[in-house]
């Protein structure tokens, strides 16, 4: 906060964001790597009303990277923000997740049984602060893979939910 009553982000890399309402929360994370890491992962406001929908929007999820590219198909960045969430989500009881893509990198998942499921959503997300439908689509390194794979694991998950390919197919 800048003023009292006012809300906003400062970001090194772009400009000060002004949110018009109070009640919207903001997480910021940075790679641990950058100089200006701060090991402050979230900051958290607490609202008095609880009569609001809540729910989170997360993208770029997909575990491993150019630098681990391999088992436990996971990083230190996805485990914090997953952590952060699971310790907003005891207050904030989201009734959702929306997935924004790119699921799993680089190549997305081979098949149904990838363990990729497993390793980078099931093992990381926990199911019991972060137990509630996870609303998918792809991203561009899911389409390296098999985007059939992904929209059958919804009959696997308790969590995962993804419709389809494209907004024209039927959830």
């Amino acid at each position: 906060m800048n003023k009292e009553g006012d809300r906003s982000l400062i970001s090194e890399q772009t400009s000060n964001y002004r949110f018009s309402d109070p009640k919207q929360r903001v997480i910021c994370t940075k790679n641990p790597r950058d100089s200006n890491f701060n090991d402050v992962i979230c900051k958290k406001d607490f609202f008095d009303s609880k009569e609001e929908l809540s729910f989170y929007i997360i993208g770029d999820m997909g575990g491993s990277s150019l630098w681990s590219p391999v088992f436990p198909y996971s990083t230190h960045a996805q485990r914090s923000v997953s952590s952060a969430m699971s310790e907003l989500a005891a207050d904030d009881q989201p009734a959702f997740i929306i997935n924004l893509g790119d699921n799993f990198y680089m190549n997305g998942v081979k098949n149904i049984n990838d363990e990729r499921f497993q390793k980078t959503f099931e093992d990381v997300y926990e199911e019991k602060t972060l137990g509630v439908p996870w609303f998918s689509i792809p991203g561009n390194h899911d389409y390296h893979g098999n985007i059939q794979a992904e929209i059958d694991y919804t009959n696997r998950s308790t969590r995962w939910t993804f419709p389809g390919k494209n907004a024209n197919e039927p959830w």
